[in-house]
């Protein structure tokens, strides 16, 4: 047969290129196959054009275009949009109450291990737009029972964590336990930090470490032995200085 051995593999449906490099008469072909970009890298890519566009305006296509890959192919990957947007979530609590969890285990007093915490859990939300996109998403997606769970199971973890350290601080003194119920404080905790980035984005004074900072001593400061009758706890005046807010700069 006069035709080469790349003629007839091209006829065959095969590239010539694909033939085997060590025998060229071989019929053992080369598959390489290109770099799988990971589900995780994905994730994290919608996750950030969420936050940049907010929920009722990004599209697969948006978040193909981040990673370089179609619609059609993250539709492959994920089986739809919403379950993509299911597992953007929770791999974004997942590292959220990773760091949350190891942000508990340093610290030099239970009191200053939980302020350490809240202010870690959401520090990575520096920007007033980007965090009001992140709550459109969540309130958009809470009426999904899925997407429920995996937000109530981040919020309890949290709440267990300040109780851990409330317990804590109870029982080295730095918190009286008159009257102090923890698990209802640390779900306080819970629901003022959320309420403190929520006015954040509304009323854009201080900046977000700092009012979060400032709520947290509001609440604890009269459950503070150290603190009892004080006007302000040291890290409020450390934190924010004169009481006067100062409008934080936003981009816009």
């Amino acid at each position: 047969m006069n035709l080469s051995v790349a003629a007839q593999l091209s006829f065959n449906g095969h590239p010539a290129d694909c033939v085997s490099l060590v025998n060229p008469y071989s019929r053992t072909y080369m598959s390489p196959r290109p770099r799988r970009l990971s589900d995780s890298a994905i994730l994290e890519a919608a996750y950030e054009v969420v936050r940049r566009t907010g929920p009722d305006r990004f599209t697969l296509a948006d978040i193909g275009q981040e990673v370089g890959l179609s619609a059609a192919t993250l539709v492959q990957r994920f089986g739809s949009k919403r379950s993509l947007l299911l597992a953007m979530l929770q791999q974004s609590v997942i590292r959220t109450d990773d760091r949350f969890a190891e942000a508990i285990k340093t610290g030099e007093s239970p009191i200053a291990t939980l302020y350490a915490a809240v202010l870690d859990r959401f520090r990575a939300v520096d920007n007033p737009e980007t965090l009001s996109n992140g709550f459109a998403f969540l309130m958009m997606e809470m009426s999904d029972p899925e997407f429920r769970k995996v937000a109530a199971e981040s919020a309890n973890n949290a709440i267990a964590g300040y109780k851990t350290m409330l317990d804590a601080a109870v029982a080295g003194g730095e918190l009286t336990d008159e009257a102090l119920d923890t698990q209802h404080l640390a779900e306080t905790i819970h629901g003022l930090t959320w309420g403190a980035l929520m006015m954040w984005t509304i009323i854009r004074m201080l900046s977000q470490q700092d009012r979060l900072r400032r709520s947290l001593d509001i609440l604890l400061t009269p459950y503070r032995l150290e603190l009892a009758g004080a006007t302000s706890s040291p890290a409020e005046t450390a934190a924010t200085g004169p009481e006067t807010d100062v409008p934080v700069a936003t981009g816009n």
